[in-house]
């Protein structure tokens, strides 16, 4: 089955300050220590940041590195690279690794793995600072179970992982899929297929597991949900939420969908909106739980402001949105340097969101910001840029409002 192109990966390599509390902690080379950081970035409770790069590392097929804060006195942040992709372990991450309940970083690998399709990977911490991390391959995806995941994961309470793939399945459209761990320690792995998608689907974010159903948006069909059966073993059945068919509306739902205050669910668009530089929205469940959820549009992006929502979303401790836009704001790249934004909630309910750009990418301080905000109590936030940078390979950044 021939590979599906990935619209937001296909755009955001064809691809400014407001303020001075943007810092680099690190400029990738391009070369051992990776190249193309995707992000979202996972923080342990140490305050390393962990993440992956696209490509780079000793085989040019992507990594997991790790970030790590300065000792007291110090200024400059330590990258290790924990693990190079080298085809047979998977190759080209395109979804960040998720930190599980036990410690663990779990991912996916669009490549590679023992049919070329992509990896589910397990990388455990070592017992003793400075020894090697653990690598293991927990699924291999073969075709008729799904090809080519391109988000990451999400576990519940009981360390089930979740996620999708963009091809392969009974469709030809991928799967969403749920790895179990095994019953005995060292034991395999169980993937169950939980639902085929068709190929006018295609999902390419990370999914939301909540209250026992799961979330997730579609590159073309808009918002959905996948609800678990009555019998154990039957389908999982999906439901769409909005389907976004009006331009207006956006369009392109390159992100997954994240919770929010009253239970609504918020993501952005990548284009679509009156200017069609993609939209922020909120959707909220219907009336009477039947029917389409209804979508509010918190923000139309100008281009000033940043365009193309590749970034996702998330809220402050003051219930603040804050995210990433891939393009827009400062004109000093082909299409915009990407801004990080924030938009306040109306003091009147269904009134407008106050939003506005925190900063504006120029460059060398990194451009094409990707993956959501990583937002400390204290209101720093963490992430990356896919280009840019000292060496134009892609940087990590820290803003400190």
């Amino acid at each position: 089955m021939p590979v599906r192109k990935i619209g937001f990966l296909s755009l955001m390599f064809a691809a400014g300050a407001l303020s001075q509390t943007l810092t680099t902690l690190y400029s990738f080379t391009g070369g051992a220590d990776g190249l193309h950081p995707l992000g979202p970035l996972v923080r342990n409770a140490e305050g390393q940041l962990f993440g992956t790069t696209y490509a780079g590392g000793s085989k040019n097929l992507g990594t997991v590195f790790v970030l790590t804060p300065p000792s007291a006195g110090g200024t400059l942040w330590k990258q290790t690279v924990i693990l190079n992709f080298d085809g047979p372990n998977g190759s080209l991450p395109y979804g960040a690794p998720i930190q599980g309940g036990s410690g663990a970083l779990y991912g996916t690998t669009y490549y590679g793995g023992s049919y070329g399709y992509g990896i589910v990977y397990m990388l455990t911490p070592p017992l003793n600072a400075g020894k090697n991390w653990t690598f293991t391959s927990l699924y291999n995806f073969s075709g008729p179970d799904g090809e080519h995941p391109a988000s990451g994961l999400t576990e519940d309470a009981s360390g089930n992982l979740y996620g999708t793939s963009v091809a392969g399945g009974t469709l030809g459209g991928g799967t969403a899929f749920e790895l179990s761990p095994p019953v005995e320690p060292g034991g395999s792995w169980t993937q169950t297929i939980l639902y085929n998608f068709t190929t006018t689907e295609q999902v390419t974010s990370a999914l939301l597991f909540l209250n026992g159903t799961l979330y997730g948006t579609t590159w073309d069909d808009g918002a959905f949900s996948l609800s678990p059966p009555a019998t154990v073993g039957d389908p999982w059945t999906e439901t769409v939420l909005n389907p976004f068919n009006v331009p207006a509306d956006g369009l392109n739902l390159g992100q997954g969908l994240i919770t929010g205050p009253g239970g609504g669910l918020y993501s952005s668009s990548v284009q679509g909106g009156i200017h069609n530089n993609g939209v922020v929205f909120e959707l909220s469940p219907p009336t009477g739980g039947t029917g389409y959820w209804t979508e509010s549009i918190l923000h139309k992006f100008i281009g000033t402001d940043g365009m193309t929502g590749y970034g996702g979303l998330a809220f402050d401790s003051a219930g603040n949105l804050h995210g990433f836009a891939s393009g827009g704001g400062s004109t000093g790249c082909s299409l915009g340097c990407g801004t990080i934004f924030e938009l306040k909630p109306s003091t009147v309910p269904g009134g407008i969101w106050t939003s506005g750009p925190l900063y504006k990418f120029s460059g060398p301080d990194g451009y094409t910001p990707l993956g959501a905000p990583l937002i400390r109590p204290d209101g720093t936030i963490y992430g990356v840029t896919a280009l840019g940078g000292a060496y134009n390979s892609g940087t990590v950044f820290q803003y400190v409002p």
